[in-house]
């Protein structure tokens, strides 16, 4: 990014590769070779390296030099934040879907036992399931996954189209600081 000085390719390129990745992690079955939730992970993980430290460069050159601190912070305050955020709803989302999912398909368990399944503390529940429930609790885990990494996608898609309003302009590397960050 220093090199040329434009942020503006960094953001389109990081976000194409992660609703790239967040597609390809949408197509995961229980039957799905490792090899593609692996190779999905890391194109979405490299799209997110592509941009994710880019925002602190690109806010220390847009503020003045006595603001550069400020600029930090707040990125860090975001970038923690936003990540906290993201992995709470994705948590909540899952253990709320593959909880009502299993209990419906397991009426005659107790929620804390589904639920314990479900986190992966009571294999003996899943093992003593007929081949067939076992297939449908196991469809049923990998469904509520997929519900809960739909925020990658998302937030892919976010990046993308916000990247239409960025400036098109080079950075101002005169504030110092942005050069080694970037």
């Amino acid at each position: 990014m220093s090199v040329f000085g434009y942020y503006m390719p960094w953001y389109l390129v990081g976000g194409t590769l992660v609703v790239v990745g967040g597609a390809l992690l949408q197509l995961i079955k229980v039957s799905t070779n490792v090899s593609l939730v692996y190779g999905a992970l890391v194109v979405g993980g490299l799209g997110t390296g592509v941009f994710s430290q880019a925002s602190f460069s690109v806010a220390q050159s847009l503020v003045p030099v006595e603001e550069v601190s400020m600029a930090v912070g707040f990125m860090t305050c975001a970038q923690v934040g936003g990540s906290a955020i993201a992995l709470s709803i994705a948590n909540t989302v899952f253990l709320n879907r593959a909880t009502v999912q299993l209990t419906s398909l397991l009426p005659n368990e107790h929620v804390v036992s589904v639920q314990a399944m479900i986190s992966g503390a009571n294999n003996e529940l899943l093992n003593s399931l007929s081949s067939t429930l076992r297939a449908d609790v196991l469809n049923a885990i990998v469904d509520s996954i997929k519900d809960a990494l739909v925020l990658d996608l998302t937030a892919g898609a976010i990046a993308f189209v916000v990247e239409a309003f960025l400036r098109r302009t080079k950075m101002n590397f005169a504030n110092g600081p942005a050069m080694a960050m970037g």
